[in-house]
């Protein structure tokens, strides 16, 4: 999903996009075509926010939103 134009505000919405995995009961998700890695102790994710692109830049985002 992409919002619509407006001025001064980012308005890009990730895609989360779900995969069926080949392991019963492991859920897989994909965030703009790149999979998300989850923190140790699992409450930080990291995504690469450019759509896959390798630029450097990655996000990191709590699990509990």
């Amino acid at each position: 999903f992409r919002g619509e134009d407006a001025e001064d505000i980012d308005t890009v919405v990730p895609f989360l996009e779900r995969v069926e995995s080949p392991i019963p009961k492991l859920k897989l998700h994909k965030i703009n075509s790149s999979f998300p890695a989850f923190s140790p102790d699992g409450s930080l994710i990291t995504f690469n926010p450019n759509n896959g692109i390798l630029d450097g830049r990655v996000h990191l985002v709590k699990t509990d939103g």
